[in-house]
């Protein structure tokens, strides 16, 4: 077998960041968006590349500490001066980019207004009630 030349000719960096639709763990290593030298740097790649829909989860796995230092999620972004779209904010650690959001910069407490409540406390703020479904019952 003739000697390849190596995959990825850039050195491991401290940072490594993974971004994907669903979690499963001892897997992973396809979701895996690339390793940077500082937590602002892999931040920064989040923020440019909005999350497409199928995207649920991103982390930010640190090399020193051999852990997930930070976690983000999507949300929707109805601040925007032009059409909301989806963004990302931090949900576990503290953001090293200014730009990131947290979770308190994404859902403020004033934003008690049904295209920003979750569908579940929307039901519930309708005053309707909440169905129930059971299988294999039928009235009468």
């Amino acid at each position: 077998m003739a000697d390849l030349p190596p995959y990825n000719t850039n050195p491991m960096r401290r940072f490594i960041l993974f971004i994907g639709d669903r979690y499963y763990p001892g897997g992973g290593g396809y979701d895996c968006y690339g390793s940077f030298d500082t937590l602002h740097d892999a931040e920064r790649k989040l923020l440019r590349d909005p999350p497409t829909s199928s995207d649920r989860w991103a982390h930010v796995y640190d090399c020193n500490y051999a852990r997930v230092t930070h976690e983000y999620e999507p949300y929707m972004d109805y601040d925007r001066e032009e059409e909301p779209e989806r963004d990302w904010y931090c949900t576990e650690g503290t953001p090293a980019n200014p730009q990131m959001a947290t979770k308190e910069q994404a859902f403020p407490p004033e934003y008690n207004h049904p295209r920003y409540m979750d569908p579940h406390d929307l039901w519930v703020a309708s005053g309707m009630p909440i169905p129930t479904y059971r299988s294999g019952v039928t009235d009468g």
